[in-house]
């Protein structure tokens, strides 16, 4: 059954499917993964902190900004947050990262 944009049941917001995670974990007793427009670490944190699940899915984030772990990881855990990954990563990205806030970062006005 294709049903009209108006005629949509399923609210469709950030997290939209983090309440069914949450119930069938507590009701069941069984781990589960939150899914559902899980765009930001703050939420991602939320999510795991407030016990709504126990894992986080970012799939179609991480498809949109496949950067999207090294920001969180910033995020939360601040530059601390580099130690989260690989050592050949890490070096590079956070390199990168001090010369963008140094004004080293790529040049915008290159067709000026």
């Amino acid at each position: 059954m294709k049903l009209e944009r108006a005629q949509n049941f399923l609210w469709r917001g950030p997290g939209f499917h983090v309440p069914f995670a949450e119930r069938i974990r507590t009701e069941a007793g069984v781990p589960t993964i939150a899914v559902g427009l899980i765009r930001d670490a703050d939420q991602a944190e939320a999510i795991l902190a407030e016990k709504k699940a126990d894992l986080v899915s970012i799939v179609r984030e991480a498809l949109f900004d496949p950067n999207w772990p090294a920001r969180s990881a910033l995020a939360v855990a601040g530059e601390r947050g580099w130690s989260l990954w690989p050592e050949q990563f890490a070096w590079w990205l956070s390199r990168r990262e001090r010369q963008e806030k140094d004004g080293y970062g790529p040049r915008r006005d290159r067709n000026s």
